[in-house]
């Protein structure tokens, strides 16, 4: 279904797809250009040798430091990126469960059962593997979420519930 709804969220996913790739292509280019300089001088300090860097004062650290920052950043990239796409995610459902509700006038507006009657509505209800599935998957995702949100670090009780019940369920139905 080919709506405004959908296109304003391709559209929201392929602007964090593309400004994750530029992050990713300046950060290897600036390992490409200086690895000399890190190398070299470990011990110097980013105000030193970056000195016409508007940031060099706020990012003042050694530059072996800026070496061991590197995957702190793209896991911090990737983490900030998921919860951008989540939400995006999130919004354009419940967008979809509005317009749905609106076409259809009788789904339930329950935050806990909002996806599982848009899917009723659309999908042919949760008997039907698809259904499941993808709450499944995505009940999965929103304590994905959760755990980048809120810096545990840690799988929750109900993460780990999930991948334990349905882990293998669930990958081989996204393999297909």
């Amino acid at each position: 279904m080919r709506t405004n709804l959908l296109q304003s969220f391709l559209s929201e996913t392929s602007d964090i797809n593309r400004y994750v790739t530029l992050a990713l292509f300046l950060n290897t280019q600036f390992f490409v250009d200086h690895s000399e300089d890190l190398d070299r001088k470990p011990d110097s300090m980013t105000s030193e040798v970056f000195d016409k860097n508007d940031f060099c004062g706020q990012y003042n650290v050694s530059l072996e430091e800026v070496k061991e920052d590197r995957n702190y950043y793209e896991r911090f990239l990737f983490s900030t990126s998921f919860v951008f796409i989540y939400s995006a995610f999130r919004i354009y459902t419940e967008d979809l469960f509005r317009f749905t509700r609106d076409v259809v006038g009788k789904l339930e507006d329950k935050k806990e059962s909002e996806l599982k009657s848009l899917l009723d509505e659309i999908g042919g209800g949760l008997e039907g593997e698809m259904g499941e599935e993808i709450v499944e998957t995505l009940d999965y995702i929103r304590h994905l979420r959760n755990q980048h949100v809120h810096g545990t670090g840690e799988p929750s009780d109900k993460m780990r519930d999930i991948k334990r019940r349905k882990g293998e369920t669930l990958n081989k139905y996204w393999e297909n």
